[in-house]
């Protein structure tokens, strides 16, 4: 298969951190160990990795072979990399949130 190659951006920030741990915990070791945090990797709207994310389409499900459309209540999947523009996580779909009845019939 075809592997991604991860944005520069991201790398630079792990090589960042990678290289802020190794150096604190190289030169203490009766202090505590602690990791310096950045700001989460975000991605603006007009990017083109933006558009690259991917849908998940889980607002569905499958009865005796069927793919019916979920009409219940649903929760929204999120990636881990934050939408620049409003700050949160980016929205890349649904999924379903099945009743005991829904479930039952699903795995009948």
């Amino acid at each position: 298969g075809h592997m991604r190659r991860m944005p520069e951006a991201t790398m630079l920030r792990l090589a960042a951190v990678a290289a802020a741990c190794v150096a604190v915990a190289s030169g203490a070791e009766d202090k505590a160990f602690t990791c310096p945090s950045l700001p989460p990797a975000m991605v603006e709207v007009d990017s083109p990795w933006y558009a690259k994310k991917p849908v998940v389409d889980g607002a569905v499900r499958f009865v005796n072979g069927d793919i019916l459309k979920h009409e219940g209540k649903s929760v929204d999947v999120t990636s881990p990399i934050f939408d620049g523009s409003t700050g949160v996580r980016a929205l890349v779909g649904k999924l379903a949130q099945f009743t005991e009845d829904q479930s039952v019939a699903a795995v009948k």
